[in-house]
């Protein structure tokens, strides 16, 4: 008897987990779409607990294609269509049919000159420029 509740509190414990990890993809929003490989992105706080703690763009990257994918990415901020801030051009390698996504792949961005009022108001705008999506070589 108790290893059957054993079994049912891992399993209920995985499909919570599952559930939990589900609702927190839900909120990405696209902001690139080509060649199989898809980027979308939300806003959030960087302190989960913490509603008052800057807010930075969080990305989630997915390769639909069967091979590995290399490419290059910036992301520019606006405010009243002047661009205020923008990062340097990262270089992302993702497997084939893999799904990465923000803190815990490093693939946020944190803005350094503007606040979270800037951010949440109407004047403020932003975009992703993907660039040099390529296989990239394979190494023996």
């Amino acid at each position: 008897m108790k290893m059957k509740h054993i079994i049912l509190t891992i399993g209920l414990m995985i499909v919570t987990g599952l559930f939990m990890m589900s609702i927190a993809q839900a909120d990405y929003e696209s902001c690139y779409e080509k060649d199989n490989l898809v980027i979308s992105a939300k806003w959030v706080n960087s302190k989960t607990k913490d509603k008052k703690s800057p807010l930075e763009l969080r990305l989630k990257i997915e390769n639909k294609s069967p091979y590995d994918m290399e490419f290059s990415y910036e992301i520019l901020l606006y405010m009243d269509k002047v661009l205020r801030e923008k990062t340097e051009v990262e270089k992302y390698t993702i497997k084939a049919g893999k799904v990465k996504v923000g803190k815990w792949n490093g693939i946020r961005f944190l803005p350094t000159t503007l606040n979270n009022k800037d951010i949440n108001s109407k004047s403020f705008s932003w975009e992703i420029n993907v660039e040099d999506v390529v296989r990239p070589p394979v190494v023996d």
